[in-house]
């Protein structure tokens, strides 16, 4: 077969070349193919890339693959691949490419010139800019090839060329994946597109709550059981100063009325926008595609009440905290001295600017003030965080057996002070190390000791220092600076890092402060930008009984209440199975069952519907119907199970009522594209697994490296 494809794949590609034009651009495993050959050209650095079949790949031809990988990312994602994809992903691809290359120059297949002028056309004609298909094609070589992806002219022909390569290759190694026949396909399609009914008996918590009796004693004791569940987790509160867009829309609004210029240039940015971007990507709340007018006005409107203010308030912002770091340099006599929340405050205030410290709050709930994804909000927390952190380290204990001696023998009143904050575990650690100070684990003992000592100093919520306690310690004159501005949170375990580190000069490496242009961050949101620094982070810890008693005898009349109706819903399961095995409808069992069992018809459903109005949550959906379709004949039941819910809310079971065949006119109908829609998956799948297979025997790569990096850049 493969010596006929041989003789008249050139017939055989004008067939199907029109299937391989727009739109097909292929990934493989999941990386994309170059199909241009090892062959001739080599030159560059002596060393291989890597090797197939034994035949080395050269620097010249591996940089080549990597630009081509480029260029299918691009037409296929409609953006550059970013630098981890470069790093990670394109060399994946390109020696996939290589790979096809030596594939197709073992069976001697080209592609005509022709073909690749009439793939670059159809390209050219779909691309959504202006003008005829010279200058479209020569301004999306020179500003989308050369300017953004540093790659050539040449790079992109060459993917052209290897796309329709790469359908040939498919079409022969593949070919026995579209040997589905058409009842096969009937079948498939009538087993996917079955209609399923069924029934849903639930048991709810909320029949049973009002039969729980419950006593302070059972409530105290459900508190010391499940006591994990009310501890509070490490939350934090931050502090931060709004600039939001509504209060720079009218001055937004007057440089739109008075600059002219300006006026004209959005227009212009906007008309750019709108012929680069696809016309279908711009649509209604309706979803239905919105004019090329009706397009712009909207672009030109969000950058009326969004960009433009959002420009204004960080000019504004940027002025207001260059005047603030300016006056806490001016005021502060020392060098990076670290800023108080009490110093913001006061510039707020005095520049008529809103200061507020929010609640703790844990990554669970983060604050709504800030319009942004929790995730990007939490990311920026978790930098203010590992930058404002004065928390000592193992590592920080520069003189372990001095530091251990002066605490265990009282040597001055920090360290008698210290020693007391020790538990009676730690402080036998301590003397433990000082008996045997070469045993390696007392020495981790003693420093895990120790650690968590100054530690739980530092985060204190009062300065540790004392006149009596500090007396005859010299404090450096940051120190002594930071004590007169009322420190708070992060602020204060700063100034009790500080401390510790004046006491025990020798014994513990300085801890280093922010640079107080790090302690708060500039943060753009949709509704404005935030300057937001830390204010303090709150361990975890345990609730007292007394402030959750109400939520705990809550949490215990629930789960008493899921008790009873697991226990119900086992007996009906019990009822079901034997009822259904002597033959008694579905309905029959639920009205004799005690208590009575009001079953709920759900909308039917087939293996690819995605929802019902009567489920709300996604995932139970889908194991409902993966289960009945995979398990379930009609007139059988699933095993009675909890609903997944925090907290419990009793538990249910489905009784597959009946199915619906597909209809045949929806048969005549859909089964064409389906037909098709079956072979082509089957015939990449088919590719797709010999690919792996003889990728696995033939290519040799070099070890991890970045190899997008070491690939000869392109000449424009």
């Amino acid at each position: 077969m493969t010596n006929t494809f041989r003789r008249h794949h050139k017939t055989i590609m004008w067939i199907i070349i029109v299937a391989t034009i727009v739109g097909f651009f292929i990934y493989l495993m999941p990386g994309g193919n170059r199909f241009s050959g090892l062959g001739g050209g080599g030159g560059g650095p002596s060393v291989a890339a890597g090797r197939i079949d034994g035949e080395p790949i050269s620097q010249v031809q591996y940089g080549s693959a990597l630009r081509e990988a480029k260029v299918l990312v691009r037409m296929r994602e409609k953006r550059w691949p970013t630098q981890q994809e470069s790093l990670q992903t394109l060399p994946n691809y390109a020696f996939q490419q290589l790979f096809i290359g030596a594939k197709l120059k073992e069976l001697n297949l080209d592609v005509p010139l022709e073909t690749t002028a009439l793939i670059t056309r159809r390209i050219v004609n779909e691309m959504p800019t202006q003008g005829s298909a010279k200058d479209k094609f020569e301004k999306f070589v020179k500003e989308d090839l050369h300017a953004e992806g540093n790659v050539s002219e040449d790079d992109f022909y060459h993917w052209v060329t290897d796309q329709v390569g790469a359908k040939l290759l498919i079409q022969l190694y593949g070919m026995n994946g579209t040997l589905i026949t058409d009842k096969d396909a009937e079948f498939l399609f009538q087993r996917e597109h079955l209609s399923m009914t069924v029934e849903m008996a639930r048991f709810p918590i909320t029949n049973y709550t009002s039969k729980i009796v419950v006593t302070p004693e059972e409530v105290g004791q459900f508190y010391t059981n499940e006591q994990p569940n009310y501890r509070l987790p490490e939350r934090e509160q931050v502090n931060y100063i709004p600039f939001y867009l509504t209060n720079y829309q009218s001055a937004a609004d007057q440089i739109l009325t008075t600059d002219s210029n300006l006026a004209s240039q959005i227009d212009a940015r906007i008309d750019d926008a709108y012929i680069k971007q696809d016309p279908a990507s711009f649509k209604d709340t309706n979803g239905n595609v919105l004019s090329a007018d009706a397009a712009k006005a909207k672009m030109k409107e969000e950058y009326r009440t969004l960009g433009l203010p959002s420009n204004v308030a960080r000019t504004n912002a940027g002025q207001l905290l260059t005047q603030f770091f300016d006056l806490h340099k001016k005021n502060g006599p020392i060098t990076n001295q670290l800023i108080t929340s009490t110093e913001l405050r006061q510039f707020a205030d005095s520049n008529h600017l809103a200061f507020v410290t929010t609640p703790p709050f844990d990554d669970e709930h983060p604050p709504a003030e800030f319009q942004l994804p929790p995730s990007a909000l939490l990311q920026w927390i978790g930098q203010l965080k590992a930058t404002d952190s004065a928390a000592i380290s193992a590592e920080d204990l520069k003189d372990l057996p001095k530091l251990a001696n002066r605490l265990a023998l009282h040597s001055d009143p920090v360290s008698a002070f210290l020693w007391q904050r020790l538990s009676v575990t730690d402080q036998a650690a301590l003397a433990n190390f000082l008996a045997s100070p070469t045993n390696a684990s007392g020495i981790q003992d003693a420093q895990d000791a120790l650690v968590k000592c100054f530690n739980k100093s530092i985060a204190a919520d009062a300065s540790i220092y004392d006149a009596n306690r500090f007396k005859g310690v010299t404090l450096q004159p940051e120190t002594t600076d930071l004590m007169k501005r009322e420190p708070a949170g992060t602020i204060l375990a700063h100034l009790n890092r500080m401390l510790l580190d004046d006491v025990f000069p020798d014994e513990l490496a300085r801890g280093s402060a922010p640079d107080p242009e790090q302690q708060y961050r500039l943060i753009q949101a949709t509704n404005g930008l935030f300057f937001v620094g830390l204010q303090c982070v709150l361990p975890s810890q345990n609730q007292p009984f007394e402030v959750v008693r109400e939520k705990v005898a809550e949490d215990y009349r629930n789960s008493k209440a899921q008790e009873l109706a697991m226990a119900d819903g086992k007996k009906f399961d019990a009822a079901v199975q034997a009822g259904l095995a002597k033959g008694i409808s579905f309905d029959d069992i639920c009205a004799s069952f005690e208590p009575k069992v009001k079953p709920q018809v759900l909308t039917p459903f087939s293996i690819d519907t995605k929802s019902i109005p009567e489920i709300d949550d996604s995932r139970m959906f889908r194991d409902i119907v993966e289960f009945t379709f995979e398990n379930l004949s009609v007139g059988q039941a699933t095993p009675f199970e909890a609903f997944q819910t925090t907290p419990p809310s009793g538990g249910f079971l489905i009784y597959y009522k009946a199915q619906t065949p597909v209809s045949d006119d929806v048969m005549r109908r859909d089964m064409p594209s389906y037909l098709k829609a079956v072979r082509d998956q089957r015939q990449m799948a088919a590719f797709s697994l010999w690919m792996g297979r003889e990728m696995q025997m033939h290519v040799e790569k070099p070890p991890a490296r970045d190899a997008a990096d070491q690939a000869p850049k392109s000449s424009n």
